[in-house]
């Protein structure tokens, strides 16, 4: 019998837990419900005195709408507990995009122009010859870009000393002269991962400038990084 009191106690505070997580998802919905509801009003009050200018009544409504949100980020809107927009969204169930709809974007850092660009843009032909032949390799394999040009290179050129190509008046002391081919390689792959690293910290800056509540931001192979945006349709805004 005590265990039974114990897992109705149990289930009614699993319910309540439940219930109190939705809420925010609740509270959104229904603040932005009233955003869209302003928006409109905007909307046709700019088509009824002819100011939509290029504008559909639809994006001139939506604009609105996010307007209306982004300013209002800060204002209490979940009186109970009392939370703001903002920190009602950050709290939303995560739902993800196929519920809430949104943005998905893979994004790519170059790695071939990261090289090539360390190279100081060597001509030398057996250089931009395995740079040709690492991309070619990268639709073969799911090794990594800095890997395929290490093969590329040896098939290339395995008697030239590497340290020659990148030892110049920029990079002079990232690679330093009579570096071996396996120390020049190294240094690359932590170049081109510094490279990934920082990409993404910028994406991720540049979505906290835009508020989105849950994003989704991750490293793939290849230097790929994958963003997510749950909630977010202005395509525009985003870039």
């Amino acid at each position: 019998m005590q265990n039974k009191n114990i897992l109705v106690v149990f289930t009614v505070l699993l319910a309540l837990a439940t219930l109190y997580t939705l809420s925010f998802n609740w509270v959104a919905s229904g603040y932005e419900a009233t955003a869209d509801e302003y928006g409109a009003y905007v909307a046709d009050s700019l088509e009824t005195s002819g100011a939509l200018g290029d504008q559909t009544f639809e994006e001139a409504a939506a604009q609105a709408a996010r307007e209306f949100l982004r300013d209002s980020a800060t204002a209490e809107i979940y009186p109970v507990f009392g939370h703001t927009y903002r920190q009602v969204k950050e709290q939303e169930l995560n739902l993800g995009l196929d519920l809430k709809g949104g943005m998905s974007v893979t994004l790519e850092v170059s790695l071939p122009d990261l090289i090539v660009a360390l190279s100081d843009y060597s001509d030398n032909a057996d250089f931009r010859g395995a740079i040709a032949d690492a991309k070619a390799l990268r639709k073969e394999n799911s090794d990594d870009f800095v890997t395929n040009f290490e093969s590329a290179w040896r098939a290339r050129a395995p008697e030239v000393e590497l340290w020659r190509i990148f030892h110049n008046m920029e990079n002079k002391d990232l690679f330093p002269a009579k570096s071996t081919d396996a120390e020049i390689f190294d240094i690359l792959r932590a170049e081109a991962q510094t490279a990934i690293d920082n990409t993404e910290s910028i994406i991720r800056k540049r979505i906290d400038q835009l508020g989105v509540a849950q994003p989704n931001v991750q490293k793939l192979q290849n230097g790929r990084i994958l963003v997510e945006l749950p909630g977010i349709d202005d395509r525009e805004r985003a870039r």
